[in-house]
């Protein structure tokens, strides 16, 4: 008899820990927020020139970007193009890789400036986000 309340306590055990693993939803990475953050970088200003012909609406584009986003930038909404081969100039980004629930690896280049940058980016418990390292020079 003890045997089987043994087991029986196993599977119920098992039954508990399984349905609350199935019940966690997948984390959310803030991608809005984080680009949004990135083309505010004050490092990243000098290069965007709002001034110059061509450079307002700025114009996103690259991996880990969608089109649903809703960005603003110099008062107007960014564009956003999935289209690898844009003319002009436009804010790529090469890397946009997050893992382990709190990090992002970020890089970009802004070719019609010759600048590229990367930053890593901590997510804080409360959706809060700090940048790490970030690097962005002229090549």
């Amino acid at each position: 008899m003890k045997k089987y309340f043994l087991i029986l306590t196993i599977i119920i055990i098992s039954l508990i820990v399984n349905s609350k693993a199935v019940d966690k939803k997948p984390f959310e990475y803030p991608i809005q927020a984080i680009v949004q953050a990135l083309i505010d970088h004050e490092q990243l200003q000098t290069y965007l020139h709002p001034e110059k012909t061509g450079r307002v609406p700025l114009v996103i584009s690259g991996q880990g970007i969608s089109r649903k986003l809703k960005l603003k930038k110099f008062g107007k909404k960014v564009q956003i193009s999935e289209n690898k081969q844009i003319s002009g100039s436009h804010l790529f980004f090469t890397v946009f890789e997050c893992k382990f629930e709190n990090y992002c690896n970020v890089a970009f280049k802004y070719s019609v400036e010759g600048v590229t940058g990367s930053t890593g980016v901590f997510i804080g418990p409360d959706g809060s986000i700090q940048f790490e390292k970030t690097d962005i020079r002229k090549q």
